[in-house]
């Protein structure tokens, strides 16, 4: 846990380095929220709306993240832990990417929520055999996560979303920081509301975690106030995530989102920290939202937040890249 957060904000104040970890360009996004459904025994045991977080690992390769799984058994609850399987290959398919792993894996203990009735069973257990396949096509990720020695099967499929590129900038108590450029999703629940994903949130070199605030009223105005805990962040993987430990914090989103641009003030209550208030201008990083090619047959390379890099996909560095050719688009893995 960090202590005198106080002490530590007046340096983060003062550091030069960038408000959130600096930006790895790679297929998939930092965090995924949408459906997760499980079985046991093969038999149904609930659907929920539940986050999967994706961190880059070494060339062509990620980690899979699912924290706190927690079994819920009617009025009581099987705290079971967090899962990750690193080091999975992705591979291109026809339409997006596919990947799977089989590995063994040492389930680590949750840390939502907390309490003396709260013992996470996976966690005291050995490594045990865990395999993970799935697709990301057109920004969608399905994902089926299987536990033979649990008898637990968990499939994921991600929500539609929107993502939104643009500078975002913090004060901490009226004290501006370095402002930067990042990426906020709004995901469509598809029961009349969103939620709002910043991932990997930092306030200069104290690493804050990811926000994730649920049912606001879909519409163009957007206006809500919740009681939110902060999950731990995916990148960078050895980062010291802290917003765990704060326990329910009050944050009120503000904003309008509209014609593929997000305007949006975010203001979190961080106890010993006081009031962050973000502002973040962003527009839409859909492809439809870039220019179309004039003429057929030339192709004309963007990144993910649709700034255009060239004509050619050759000698690019390594990422994901939008290629509009053929009057078609398409994304690229480099």
């Amino acid at each position: 846990m960090i202590k005198n957060l106080r002490s530590i904000a007046a340096v983060a104040l003062m550091a030069v380095s960038m408000l959130s970890a600096k930006a790895y360009d790679f297929s998939f996004d930092y965090s995924y929220y949408g459906n997760l459904e499980v079985e046991m025994f093969g038999k149904p045991f609930g659907t929920s709306k539940n986050e999967i977080k994706v961190a880059p690992c070494g060339q062509d390769s990620i980690t899979l993240i699912l924290d706190n799984f927690t079994l819920s058994m009617g009025t009581s609850n099987m705290y079971v832990g967090t899962i990750k399987v690193d080091s999975i290959k992705v591979e291109n398919s026809a339409d997006g990417f596919s990947f799977s792993k089989e590995d063994v894996v040492k389930i680590e203990p949750g840390y939502y929520p907390v309490g003396e009735d709260v013992v996470w069973t996976g966690a005291q257990l050995p490594a045990m055999p865990v395999s993970v396949e799935g697709t990301l096509v057109n920004g969608k990720l399905v994902l089926a996560i299987n536990i033979e020695s649990m008898k637990v099967n968990v499939k994921f499929t991600s929500d539609p979303s929107t993502s939104f590129s643009g500078p975002l900038s913090v004060e901490m108590n009226d004290n501006p920081m370095r402002a930067s450029e990042q990426v906020i999703k709004i995901v469509d629940r598809g029961d009349g509301m969103n939620a709002l994903m910043l991932s990997n949130f930092s306030l200069g070199i104290m690493h804050v975690g990811n926000i994730l605030v649920d049912s606001i009223p879909a519409g163009e105005t957007i206006s809500h106030e919740a009681g939110i805990v902060i999950s731990k962040g995916s990148y960078p993987a050895d980062a010291d995530w802290f917003g765990h430990t704060l326990g329910v914090v009050p944050v009120s989103v503000n904003g309008t989102v509209a014609s593929g641009n997000l305007n949006l003030v975010i203001d979190i209550n961080m106890p010993d920290l006081g009031v962050i208030k973000v502002s973040f201008d962003g527009v839409s990083t859909s492809i439809s939202e870039i220019p179309a090619d004039t003429e057929t047959g030339v192709k004309a390379v963007y990144t993910v937040s649709g700034v255009k890099v060239g004509d050619s996909t050759d000698n690019l560095p390594s990422g994901i890249y939008i290629v509009k050719e053929n009057g078609k688009s398409y994304k690229i893995l480099k």
